[in-house]
């Protein structure tokens, strides 16, 4: 404040939206349905009481679910915060670690989202697509070139049309981590893992994966 800023944090905090907006947002927005009306119940009671019906409403709306579901699970918990705060206080923080792999999950998919519509639409739409977005976010903390080992596991065929997404991220995984070498009885290395790959057809010259 002292350097001029005073505005922008005054601008920044007219701004913020309150906590318990954020909190009700995320689980929406990462959790199914069921699970997602649920967990938004408790965060909807420990607001002032002008503010319950409002939640309700926002929340069925969101995720589709019949706003007496809602509000007879938020009236639990207000019970709940009444009868006991300290206790549903200290079960809502032993959550944060859970928030904060859900939000973790939702910045990978976001930050690969474009790579992975170019490559192949179907797969930001599969059910699976978080997990290939991880597997995209390890390799990519683990110094792999991420387009490049995309390049090396579609060498394989086309991706499983049921499941894309999980199909590309165990490719990328045999890809980034590959299997240690075999040895049959007779000493012989296994062929088929020599590379850490399994091939459907004749062996091709891999293209270099940059570390």
């Amino acid at each position: 404040m002292a350097r001029g800023s005073s505005p922008h944090l005054v601008e920044s905090l007219d701004q913020a939206r309150p906590l318990a907006d954020v909190l009700i947002d995320e689980r929406l927005a990462n959790l199914p349905p069921a699970e997602a009306a649920l967990a938004a119940a408790p965060v909807i009671a420990a607001q002032p009481v002008d503010a319950w019906e409002p939640g309700v409403q926002t929340a069925a709306e969101r995720v589709g679910v019949d706003a007496d579901v809602i509000r007879s699970s938020v009236q639990a918990f207000i019970r709940a915060w009444n009868d006991n705060p300290a206790r549903l206080a200290d079960q809502q923080l032993g959550l944060t670690t859970q928030v904060r792999d859900r939000l973790s999950a939702a910045a990978n998919a976001h930050r690969w989202e474009t790579l992975a519509s170019r490559i192949d639409p179907r797969l930001v739409t599969d059910p699976h697509w978080r997990t290939l977005a991880s597997a995209l976010h390890d390799a990519h903390a683990s110094r792999v070139d991420v387009p490049d080992a995309i390049t090396v596991a579609l060498e394989d065929g086309p991706l499983n049309a049921d499941a894309p997404a999980a199909d590309l991220a165990s490719r990328i995984e045999r890809v980034t981590e590959p299997e240690p070498f075999t040895v049959d009885p007779t000493g012989e290395v296994d062929a088929t893992h020599r590379d850490g790959h399994h091939h459907s057809g004749p062996h091709r010259p891999r293209t270099g994966i940059g570390w």
